[in-house]
């Protein structure tokens, strides 16, 4: 998704949904005071009716019939003045991009607002992270009759807003690769196997600088000793891998090793014989497999923003494999020359 900022008065920019806070109780200020005139009062007029209203998560659309720059307005609502937070944003601006998405996709504006209470600092991050993750479409993999639009661009405006756009940008860097891992967790286990998975790092290694990629294979896994991770990986009919990243930039301190190290089972069954019926849901068995797929978008995260100034060396291993059925040694060793049985 592209991110700009621009200054200039809410009535001309260009977008396919313009969005402006609202606080409870409703009343208009800032971009909604600035836009109601050319509306001619119709947002007044919501107000007055009742159908404009500052409750959080609460949105109200308006077609401007060629009155304005963009072609729809929506009154996000934040709450309670007193209570507004970037948290408060963050959840109107998601709402706003679903709306968007069912309706038009394309470009949506927001307007920053120097009376709200937060720093413009505050409110683009904010912005930023609700629109990208409020947008992502975690139904992709399912027939629907109609699709979500996507967002192609979000627009920040208003007084200030010039001086945010690396704030901008970094938001939506970090919101990205939210996104992306978002869809290796929702991923189904017939489409990312461990050797699937292993495809994925080889390609963030390519598309990020300074990442220097090694994926082991049974030969090697069972070559280095690795005896739980072998035992448990012969359970599968599907080939294990463990995947070992470094990232090592320039100038990186040569006293600080950063290490992650993750599970990756591509399909879990989530402990069949071990949780009751309430738990053995879909959500809990994800969970299980969450961590190597954060540790992917974590550590191509701190490539395009780095931790520090002066960072370290940072290396993550990924442990993957798949759980279908096979035969399964209940005991084996491991590279601390140490037996280990399973009961």
């Amino acid at each position: 998704m592209e991110i700009a900022v621009v200054e200039g008065p809410p009535e001309s920019v260009e977008a396919d949904v313009l969005a402006f806070p609202v606080t409870e109780p409703a009343r208009l200020t800032g971009a909604g005071e600035a836009l109601d005139p050319a509306l001619g009062g119709r947002l007044a007029q919501l107000i007055a009716d009742g159908e404009l209203k500052g409750k959080s998560g609460h949105v109200t659309l308006l077609h401007t019939r060629g009155e304005l720059a963009a072609s729809r307005v929506i009154a996000a609502g934040l709450g309670e003045a007193a209570n507004v937070e970037a948290d408060s944003l963050r959840t109107a601006a998601a709402r706003v991009a679903a709306r968007a998405g069912r309706i038009a996709g394309g470009t949506v504006a927001w307007a920053l607002e120097p009376g709200l209470g937060l720093a413009l600092e505050e409110q683009a991050r904010a912005l930023v992270d609700g629109t990208l993750l409020g947008s992502y479409d975690a139904a992709r993999w399912k027939t629907a009759d109609e699709r979500r639009k996507p967002i192609e661009r979000l627009v920040l405006f208003g007084q200030g807003a010039s001086a945010l756009g690396d704030t901008a940008r970094r938001a939506g860097i970090a919101a990205g690769w939210a996104n992306r891992c978002r869809d290796l967790v929702n991923a189904p286990a017939n489409e990312l196997t461990p050797a699937a998975l292993a495809d994925r790092a080889a390609e963030m290694a390519v598309e990020l600088p300074h990442l220097r990629l090694e994926v082991l294979g049974p030969d090697e896994i069972r070559g280095a000793g690795m005896g739980a991770l072998w035992s448990v990986a012969r359970g599968s009919e599907l080939e294990p891998r463990l995947i070992v990243i470094e990232y090592d930039p320039p100038g990186a301190r040569t006293d600080l090793l950063l290490g992650l190290v993750g599970k990756a089972i591509t399909f879990d069954s989530g402990g069949l014989s071990l949780k009751p019926a309430s738990r053995m849901d879909e959500e809990d068995r994800e969970h299980t497999q969450v961590g190597r797929r954060a540790e992917l978008g974590a550590i191509s995260l701190d490539t395009m923003l780095p931790i520090s100034r002066s960072p370290g060396n940072l290396g993550i291993i990924v442990a993957g494999g798949a759980g279908t059925h096979s035969l399964y040694v209940p005991s084996f060793g491991n590279t601390r020359s140490v037996t280990l049985e399973v009961n």
